[in-house]
């Protein structure tokens, strides 16, 4: 007899999904990791999401207060470290954050590893799948990619290693939290994590921006702007609901130094953090070049000319140019 597949949370037989078991008493689909306040969350369980910003501007404090929160209310972690922060460091992390000895070294609540090629992540992931984690942390995607030879800026290699490594361990349940990179270019830092647009499509759950806004240093901790980049299912943008800016900010990620060396973390509402200046209009000037791209390159009948392109975009000359060398350049990588 064949076995059902459980993906996305539900058993399926065979294709196709029983609807009416997926259906009959459901509820919305909420974000429960990473907990704070009355009924605040940062991560969906079951998905893909993702955190993104500079170096050192604490996406990894981000991930590890992720992990101690779940194990501290009895839940299974797992920690991919490919970003070279080391088993020592992220276990003495973990420490004084509170988790205790015993939890991290059980076997059975807690695992750390470092893969080193793609047959070694392959075998990760049966293993967890086998397993069933509540959550897995990615550290980080920048990294994964060249372990199968895949390009960060190529959409077909970052979707083929999307399917093979976070899919399934997303679908066995398991909270995923991928941390990613920033974007290095001027232009294309509003635009997310650095690479393919793939990246910003494929999360199923939350994609928040880290921002620093109180360095990250021993002995005093540090903070950081948590915005929503995507939110696939609304219920982490529903807490900022008020705010209708592009990238709302949830509130403020602290790290705070104890007296007895010990670290704990909170994250701030909104109301309680000092807004930083919005970002320059280059953030809003670049999302606009790149839908004039877009528009150009779904378009039917595509523009030939500067002046076909100011009449179809709507826009100035200057633009149209730049958005019409933009489409062009793209189209001649993808036949290439």
């Amino acid at each position: 007899m064949r076995k059902p597949i459980r993906q996305n949370g539900f058993e399926r037989m065979g294709m196709y999904f029983d609807m009416r078991s997926v259906l009959e008493g459901a509820e919305p689909v909420r974000p429960d990791i990473l907990t704070f306040g009355e009924d605040g969350a940062l991560f969906y369980r079951g998905k893909v999401n993702s955190i993104f910003g500079d170096p050192e501007s604490g996406k990894t404090w981000v991930a590890l207060a992720a992990v101690a929160d779940e194990l501290r209310r009895g839940d299974r972690a797992m920690y991919i470290d490919i970003d070279h922060n080391g088993a020592q460091s992220i276990g003495e992390n973990l420490l004084k954050l509170g988790v205790d000895m015993d939890t991290l070294c059980d076997a059975g609540r807690f695992r750390v590893a470092t893969p080193f090629d793609e047959i070694e992540v392959e075998a990760l992931v049966a293993d967890l799948v086998a397993w069933g984690p509540d959550l897995v942390v990615l550290d980080s995607m920048g990294e994964l990619l060249p372990i199968f030879g895949a390009s960060s800026n190529d959409a077909d290699d970052f979707t083929a290693v999307n399917r093979r490594v976070l899919t399934p361990l997303a679908s066995c349940g398991a909270g995923v939290v991928v941390v990613d990179h920033l974007a290095k270019g001027a232009d294309s830092r509003a635009h997310g994590p650095g690479g393919t647009m793939a990246k910003r499509r494929s999360p199923g759950g939350a994609m928040l921006r880290i921002t620093v806004s109180q360095p990250f240093a021993p002995g005093r901790g540090g903070k950081a702007h948590l915005n929503v980049f995507k939110d696939r299912h609304g219920g982490v943008r529903g807490q900022v609901a008020h705010d209708k800016s592009r990238e709302p900010l949830i509130g403020e990620f602290v790290l705070t130094q104890e007296t007895d060396g010990g670290l704990s973390w909170s994250v701030q509402s909104r109301e309680n953090v000092t807004v930083m200046p919005s970002r320059d209009t280059a953030a809003d000037r670049q999302r606009k070049r790149e839908e004039r791209v877009e528009q150009l390159l779904s378009a039917e009948h595509k523009p030939a000319s500067i002046r076909e392109a100011m009449r179809f975009l709507k826009c100035g000359q200057d633009a149209a140019r730049d958005a019409l060398d933009e489409a062009k350049s793209r189209l001649a990588e993808a036949a290439a």
